[in-house]
């Protein structure tokens, strides 16, 4: 509708559209990988939930003005080591290869140790 009716800038819901695409596909990743550590379903969202929270509140400004007063403040690897940081990046309509090797190699390293895993227990019996 805004498109019809208004003039509508694709970059940022372009970009917005690929940020959550990409984010979904960390959180699914991050949630078959503690699906595989139990055989409870509930408590791998959990776990799932409690990690990506864990790397949103760190991320946050708020905790990044804290930490920066508590640590160096060149030394604050945790905003932009964090999903939010560059989802918002992408959101912006800013495509940076950066970003998206950041979002690939999160999914791939949850994968990759599902697959892990998964191996060892069928190895296993």
């Amino acid at each position: 509708m805004l498109w019809i009716y208004g003039n509508l800038d694709w970059g940022p819901v372009l970009g917005g559209y690929l940020a959550t695409v990409m984010m979904a596909s960390v959180y699914v990743a991050a949630g078959m990988l503690f699906s595989s550590f139990t055989r409870e379903q509930i408590v791998a969202w959990l776990l799932a939930l409690f990690l990506l929270l864990v790397l949103t509140i760190v991320g946050h400004p708020m905790v990044q003005l804290g930490l920066a007063s508590v640590l160096h403040p060149r030394s604050s690897p945790c905003q932009r080591d964090q999903p939010l940081h560059y989802f918002s990046s992408v959101t912006r309509g800013v495509i940076d290869t950066r970003d998206l090797i950041y979002f690939a190699l999160f999914c791939a390293f949850f994968l990759y140790t599902n697959g892990l895993v998964l191996n060892g227990k069928r190895l296993r019996g």
